[in-house]
């Protein structure tokens, strides 16, 4: 039996565009070395049993990752070889090897890691171990890349047919055709370009991407896994473990607070201050119903933000501003006579969209004035 851990989308060195706080970058890119180095130390441990580590595209955020990286990525690789663990890597669109300077170009990786570094589809080598054989196939990223289904081949050899692919590019297209790939006959086919973990099978071929690592980008939604699959006795076995490893989730929330009832932004803010905080959370909350109270997202956001390690929240709610307006009549203030003179700017609207903007429009000038 042979067993393998299937990674990618690692992208250490991640620029995390979408955090704004620097210092809170530097946490999360500590987080990913350090989830990195425990991995690791999972393939080397006795009990792992692991042979064989794949790599399949953006083990880096750039093609030039800088020295310090480069030397810790080495010192990782090289707990791995001492143990005589096999290790093959596929660049990707992030760290694409294209380039002159690319990391991958560097004497390390031309020596001692398995790179796979040509752009057409091919067979790089075929592996014995355990009295069992791998035949291992691959592609690197290049801008030109097309779909290796169209001419993804395997070579009449005994043993297991095993294909490495990243699936994204630099525009955030992806370009294979899974439906094509699961059809090949390969056994196992690992992808990378996609930020959580899944699965495509069908009886004889097992399409894979194991997801990010760590959260660094918006989309990494899931419960992160540890992709390990078996070779044996004629078929492959994927065995997804929890990666118990990692330190932060990205948590996808939405509430609707006409559903909950809500009287107010700070009994909002009590709600999920009680029944969510989370430092380890990086939180995206959707916001949605139709409201009769003022919503400033970024006085909530403000208030909340310290709960979570980091907070986006986007605001789909609806202000009934009828209802507030009842609230306000024949009082003379200011407000009830800029909701008056809105809502004849309303009435003038055709389209939903318009009269949405009009809306918001409305709540950020009332919330405004309320400050």
């Amino acid at each position: 039996m042979i067993r393998v851990l299937h990674l990618a989308d690692i992208h250490l060195g991640a620029r995390l565009y979408h955090i704004p706080d620097e210092k809170k970058r530097d946490e999360i890119r500590s987080d990913l070395k350090k989830t990195f180095t425990d991995i690791i130390t999972f393939c080397i441990t006795p009990e792992s049993r692991i042979d064989i580590v794949l790599i399949c595209g953006n083990l880096f955020d750039s093609h030039v990752p800088g020295a310090e990286l480069l030397d810790f990525v080495r010192q990782q690789f090289n707990r791995l070889l001492e143990k005589n663990i096999l290790l093959f890597l596929v660049p990707g669109a992030y760290d694409s090897n294209i380039y002159s300077d690319s990391v991958y170009k560097h004497p390390y990786f031309l020596r001692t890691v398995r790179c796979i570094t040509q752009a057409n589809f091919s067979l790089i080598q075929t592996v014995e171990l355990k009295g069992e054989k791998i035949n291992l196939y691959g592609m690197a990223y290049s801008h030109f890349t097309m779909d290796p289904a169209d001419v993804i081949q395997k070579v009449d050899k005994p043993g297991y047919h095993i294909a490495l692919m990243n699936n994204s590019t630099t525009y955030g297209r992806p370009f294979l055709d899974i439906d094509k790939l699961k059809n090949t006959g390969f056994d196992y086919i690992a992808l990378g370009g996609e930020a959580n973990y899944s699965a495509c099978e069908t009886e004889s071929t097992k399409v894979v991407y194991p997801g990010m690592l760590e959260p660094v980008k918006s989309g990494a939604t899931d419960a992160r896994r540890l992709c390990v699959f078996e070779c044996t006795d004629g078929r492959i076995k994927l065995y997804p473990l929890e990666n118990k490893f990692n330190q932060k989730e990205y948590i996808l929330l939405s509430i609707n607070l006409q559903t909950g009832n809500f009287m107010s932004e700070m009994e909002v803010a009590a709600f999920l201050e009680e029944k969510y905080t989370n430092y380890a959370h990086l939180l995206k909350l959707e916001l949605t119903g139709k409201i009769s109270f003022l919503l400033n997202p970024d006085r909530l956001k403000q208030r909340l933000s310290h709960f979570f390690f980091h907070l986006e929240i986007d605001d789909q709610t609806e202000f009934d501003h009828r209802h507030y307006l009842s609230q306000l009549k024949d009082n003379g203030r200011i407000e009830a006579l800029y909701i008056e003179k809105m809502n004849a700017l309303l009435s003038t609207e055709e389209t939903d969209e318009a009269k949405k903007k009009i809306l918001q429009a409305m709540n950020i000038g009332l919330t405004l004035h309320e400050n």
